[in-house]
């Protein structure tokens, strides 16, 4: 009886000895949920809206308001792709999404992301662009996109062939960057990330939840 009392006085005082603050550390450094980013493509220093949700199977998934127009397609699918814990304080997360062109196949987005946990601030961070403010990031992140080509009435290969639904894809090119021999097509990309509690509406510091309930009618 007194082995168990003493180690449950013994466990008691190993609690107490740990302060609140570091508890807390350690019980928020996870990014599993869903996150509020930022994200800013290389030559363009707009930051546009992007949702990255953490799952705990290991699997990740993002929603990116980001302009694909530019690029020649017309719709998006969302990005799939898993995550893994590759230091202390940083995961690597790898996704595809889908691209799309008048809703058929168009091309791919590729992500590879190496995200970074500021446990100080809560927050998620990746990449760094010369000229653009805020503070560093340690790691970085490389994203490619690319289009399908289909074959023309000629039976060649090229871009933005006219699309038979029963045509297959015959190739697949880079978008962005320099293309291949001068670059290899890859672009990297800046993300600032908040915990979804954290939303704000734009434009001002009012908080977006909880939502309030509506006003009565007079």
């Amino acid at each position: 009886m007194f082995g168990t009392l003493g180690l449950s006085l013994l466990l008691a005082g190993v609690l107490m000895a740990i302060p609140l603050g570091s508890a807390n550390a350690a019980q928020s450094a996870t990014i599993l949920g869903v996150w509020d980013c930022q994200v800013i493509r290389s030559g363009n220093q707009s930051a546009r809206p992007l949702l990255y949700t953490f799952h705990t199977d290991g699997t990740v998934t993002y929603s990116s308001q980001t302009n694909i127009t530019n690029l020649g397609f017309t719709s998006r699918g969302g990005g799939y792709g898993t995550y893994t814990k590759v230091g202390t304080y940083d995961y690597e997360a790898t996704s595809v999404e889908n691209l799309y062109r008048n809703g058929n196949a168009g091309g791919r987005f590729l992500v590879d992301n190496v995200l970074h946990l500021n446990t100080k601030t809560d927050q998620l961070c990746t990449g760094n662009l010369p000229g653009l403010p805020g503070d560093p990031c340690p790691t970085n992140s490389n994203v490619r996109a690319t289009k399908f080509l289909f074959r023309d009435a000629g039976g060649n290969c090229v871009l933005d062939a006219p699309l038979n639904l029963a045509d297959p894809i015959c190739g697949e090119v880079d978008l962005l960057g320099v293309p291949p021999p001068a670059g290899n097509g890859v672009i990297n990309v800046v993300l600032r990330c908040d915990r979804l509690n954290t939303l704000d509406v734009y434009g001002t510091s009012a908080p977006v939840f909880p939502i309030p309930d509506p006003v009565p009618a007079p």
